[in-house]
This record gives C-alpha cells, structure tokens and sequence, in this order.
C-alpha cells in the first residue's frame, strides 16, 4: 500500500487516508485538486499471526479478494454515480494468478472505468486504466 500511496504523491495527489491490516474502510483516499482517488488495496500474503501468515494465497483466496475489491469500488461507484470528479482503483500484486483472474474479468473493469495498479516484486507500479 505504502508503494501506490509514494506514486500517486509523486504525481500531485495528496493521500488523505490509508489503512492497513484490519482496518475498515476505504484503503486509501488520495486527492488532486477537485479529483478524488479510492483504492481498494488487496496483498500477495497472509499477515498477521495465523499458520499462513506469509504464505501466498491460493487462487480460490485471489478469487475471493478481487470479488470484495469489484464489489467495494462498484459500491463507491453507485453511491456517488453522477460525480465525475471520483476515481476509484484496485491494486493488486503483479503474479501470475492475479493477472490471470483479472483478465476474466478486464472487459466490466474497464467498462466501470476502474483503475489497476500493479505493484511487482521490485515494488515497481503499472497502471491500467485512463488517464490518472
């Protein structure tokens, strides 16, 4: 989260919220001029304490965790439909399981016009979407 919250500050945007970990809520809020940013933020691992903590999630997980980020952004979506000024984004580890579902669902995901951030192991970030 850290890496998408450094580049966005580097092109002008202004972070006003980011959580972590267990927190609720939008993961990170960002603001340029009149433009607002909500991104929802999903990891690579497990964190935490439990068994799995640091271990890769399964794709069945990686299924379940693009669905909540789809939903989450959808929902922003609806409830603020006619302003044109919020941005809504997914960012997302760059493996190949993520990439794969992702590309299941790519043509609702432009459609809606929701940003991907791809964050690599070089914690180097790509963007798929619009213009940011």
């Amino acid at each position: 989260m850290k890496t998408i919250c450094v580049y966005l500050s580097i092109r002008g945007y202004i972070i006003k919220q980011r959580f972590v970990g267990n927190q609720h809520g939008e993961d990170i809020i960002t603001e340029n001029g009149n433009i607002k940013f909500i991104i929802e933020a999903k990891g690579e691992t497990s964190s935490g304490n439990s068994p799995r903590s640091g271990k890769p999630f399964s794709s069945g997980q990686i299924r379940t965790h693009i669905s909540v980020a789809l939903f989450k952004v959808s929902e922003i979506l609806s409830e603020n439909e006619f302003n044109r000024l919020i941005r809504v984004g997914i960012a997302l580890p760059k493996t190949e399981s993520h990439i794969r579902i992702m590309n299941k669902i790519s043509r609702v995901i432009n459609k809606l016009g929701v940003h991907i951030f791809w964050v690599d192991e070089n914690r180097s970030v790509s963007v798929i979407s619009q213009k940011i």
